[in-house]
């Protein structure tokens, strides 16, 4: 009884043609990375107010009308009311959230039962630690979940000092990449970027790379794409 595998034991799999991953909403996207894959964690940066939000809702949309999953979305500053406004705007191809844009409540009663069953959110009013959210993760799951989205990582570290910030990060990055081995899971972290050190910021445009990202080393190690 030991953690010894021999090649033979995985030959079958591995004599197997790759396969394509879940589909992206935009077929680029999928092309480039060639698929959502279960057991895998992404992680997306962008510059503040870049819309990391919008994003999201768009592929928790897809993922709910394309693969008929159930998601777990983790958005602790932002109400429960507005990520469902979000997403329901998403399938219906409509905007539930600007005042200046009359509620049209034909289509959000008509795209709200495609997401009622599929989309679960967190208790905004309870304490948002990594032993509480691995709970959460492991709940979610339980229920069906297929995808779990968190944004942004840095709620994570509030209130953390700098020096004890990268330690935490990789503690996460590290959890994160085994809980979604472990219940087959695909993870999204949405991610705030640090400054580039030359050249125009990323609001106007600059490239990101991957030591831009807070808690960079971490993530870059743990991630799959």
């Amino acid at each position: 009884n030991t953690r010894l595998v021999l090649a033979d034991q995985v030959v079958e799999d591995a004599r197997k043609e790759a396969e394509w991953g879940f589909s992206y909403p935009y077929k680029k996207l999928t092309d480039l990375t060639r698929g959502q894959r279960l057991g895998e964690t992404v992680y997306w940066g962008a510059g503040v107010k870049m819309g990391k939000s919008e994003l999201l809702n768009a592929l928790v949309a897809h993922n709910i009308v394309e693969h008929g999953w159930k998601v777990f979305v983790v958005k602790p500053e932002e109400a429960n009311k507005r990520t469902l406004q979000g997403v329901v705007g998403k399938v219906a191809k409509r905007i539930f959230h600007d005042p200046k844009i009359p509620f049209d409540y034909e289509e959000f009663d008509k795209a709200y039962p495609i997401v009622k069953d599929h989309l679960v959110m967190m208790n905004l009013y309870q304490e948002l630690s990594w032993e509480t959210l691995q709970a959460d993760i492991r709940a979610a799951a339980s229920e069906g979940c297929k995808a779990i989205y968190i944004d942004p990582i840095r709620v994570l570290i509030n209130g953390v000092t700098a020096a004890d910030a990268n330690t935490l990060l990789q503690k996460f990055a590290q959890g994160l990449a085994q809980m979604a081995m472990d219940l087959n899971i695909i993870v999204h972290i949405f991610c705030h970027l640090k400054s580039p050190e030359a050249g125009p910021s990323h609001e106007r445009g600059g490239k990101v790379q991957s030591h831009q990202f807070a808690g960079s080393r971490a993530m870059m190690r743990a991630c799959h794409s």
